[in-house]
Parts: C-alpha cells; structure tokens; sequence
C-alpha cells in the first residue's frame, strides 16, 4: 500500500447496521466478545440512560477500498458516561496494514479533552499503538494489566440461576441465590465495598441491577437477610463487582455467584466473559472454578488530563475484581 493513500474514518453505526456487526464479531470470537456484548446490549436495548454508548466502524476511503471492514472489523465503543466517566473499548483487527491511515483516524475519533479509561485493551494494541499515542499527547496514565476469561454459553445455560441451599459449613443456614434486591440498602453496601466508585455510580448501578443482570447471596431470605455475595453485568460487558463479605468466605460464594451470573447473561443473549489483575490469583481460580478459560491478555487504561487528585489516587490505589 502506497504511503499517498488517503486514510480511511470512523463511521458511528446505526442500529439497522447492527445485526451485520453482530455476524462478523461471531467470527472472531472468543477475543471478540466483549465488543459483541456492546453490540448486543445495543440490539437488545439493555443499555439505556445514564449510559450511552456509540459504536464506530473503520472504513477505507471510498477511492481505496482496500480493507475489508466487515472481514475483520476495527470497532471502536465510546460510552460517554460509564461511572461520569468517557470509556473506549475497542476491537482491532488481527492485522493493522502499515500506512493505512487506521491508527489516524483512531486518534481523530477520541475526544482527548476529556479524562478518559480506555477499557480492555489487547495489550498487543496498547504496546503497538496505544501506548505511543499517549506518550506522544503527553497524557498520563494507569497500567492495570488483567487477564480476560470467557464461559462457553451451552455450559452457562446448565447453571442455575436462582435457588434456596442450606449451608452445611455453617449450622445449615439458609442461602438463597437471586437477583440482587433493587434497594438503597444493598445498592449502598455495594458502593462502600466498591473501590472504583465514582460520582453518580448509585444512578449507574441502580440501572444495571434492573437491565443487564446480578446475582446476590442471601444468608437467612426468610428472616432479616444478610447480603453475603454479590456480582453484576457491568456496562461494559463484563461480570464485575464480585464481592464476599469477610464472614462469610471460605464457603464458594464467589464461584456460585459468577456460576448464577454467568446463566444470567446467557439467558439475556450475551457472553459470558471476566477479568481480573494478573497479580490476583484469588479472582483468577474463581473464574476457572466456574468454567472460564483464558481468552486474552488486556489492560485497562486510566489517563489523567485534568483529573480530580483525591480520584486519581483512589483508582491508582486499588486492584481490579
């Protein structure tokens, strides 16, 4: 390819286009699925106010027409207010040909004057690219570098979703599985265990306990219950916010709950896909004891233009679920 060609750009998808996307993320998978999870979150209208997101698709000058945008599409996934936050997600293709114009036409598409995550970026992306960028825009930022794992959906589907068990480990209490409650209590418990919370975060999560799915363990349902685990769908199209309250470890809640969840997303039409730190072991075997393999290696990107010094240390300080 000439180095005279003119790039290509960005084009936001409307939803008619949609369907299509759909199909060629399929073939990509199991890499693709995150972006596929935006893509059917969009299809599905799962994702309403207070987040927004937009899907944008790579396309050659129409003289070129040298790169197949459906074959191996470059999607890129800005939801302008994930957590008050501007968060890019993306799915490159397998291969960036040199001189194409892609990576300038990436660069056009972010509002840089925001603050901004970039969210689950291949690492392969961010040493090649990304990182440059950045480095380049004088932009600091966060290196959280996570491994991703998915559940295959016919395993999912063989979960249970919700259901009453009586605890053997502990007096034979009773344990019951189900939707997290849609209340300020637990909606709160959440949020102050919850290290990455953020304003506005109450709105955000309320909304995705009633559209995209969670799961909680409730130790005594039928008496004053007390919320032991807990997880949900993010946004972003992840299981996230697994959490086991310190008196009730050591008893496989975590593994119940990604197993619930996990049944939950699939029922919705959606994949089931988790990260979790490199250095987070813990995370990591609850994955793999409920099913998932290793998928990709990513990062989440945390930049600071004119950051909020109190927040940028909080999300410096803290270890990604």
């Amino acid at each position: 390819m000439g180095s005279n060609r003119k790039p290509g750009k960005f084009r936001k998808l409307g939803n008619e286009e949609l369907p299509r996307l759909d199909s060629a993320l399929m073939k990509h998978l199991p890499k693709s699925s995150q972006v596929l999870n935006m893509v059917r979150q969009k299809i599905l209208q799962l994702i309403k106010e207070p987040t927004i997101s937009d899907l944008f698709l790579y396309e050659d000058d129409e003289e070129t027409q040298d790169f197949d945008k459906w074959a191996d599409p470059f999607v890129v996934c800005v939801q302008n207010n994930i957590h008050s936050e501007y968060c890019i997600l993306l799915r490159p293709p397998e291969l960036i040909p040199i001189n194409s114009g892609m990576m300038q036409s990436f660069e056009e598409l972010i509002d840089w004057d925001r603050t901004h995550i970039f969210g689950s970026i291949p690492q392969t992306f961010l040493d090649s690219y990304l990182r440059q960028i950045l480095e380049k825009r004088g932009i600091q930022y966060k290196d959280n570098p996570c491994d991703a794992h998915v559940l295959d959906v016919d395993t999912a589907l063989n979960y249970e979703k919700e259901y009453t068990y009586q605890d053997t480990r502990n007096d034979g209490i009773s344990m019951r599985v189900s939707s997290i409650r849609p209340i300020d209590a637990d909606i709160d418990q959440i949020l102050n265990n919850y290290v990455w919370t953020l304003p506005h975060s109450k709105g955000n999560l309320s909304a995705t306990i009633c559209n995209l799915g969670s799961v909680g363990v409730y130790a005594n349902p039928d008496g004053d219950p007390d919320f032991a685990s807990y997880a949900v769908h993010s946004p972003v199209g992840l299981l996230q916010i697994l959490h086991t309250e310190d008196a009730f470890r050591r008893r496989g809640l975590g593994i119940i709950v990604m197993k619930a969840l996990a049944r939950k997303v699939a029922d919705l039409g959606l994949l089931p896909r988790a990260e979790c730190m490199v250095d987070n072991d813990a995370s990591r075997q609850v994955q793999l004891k409920a099913g998932m393999v290793f998928v990709d290696k990513i990062n989440w990107i945390l930049c600071r233009q004119e950051y909020d010094v109190k927040k940028w240390n909080k999300m410096n300080s803290v270890t990604i679920e």
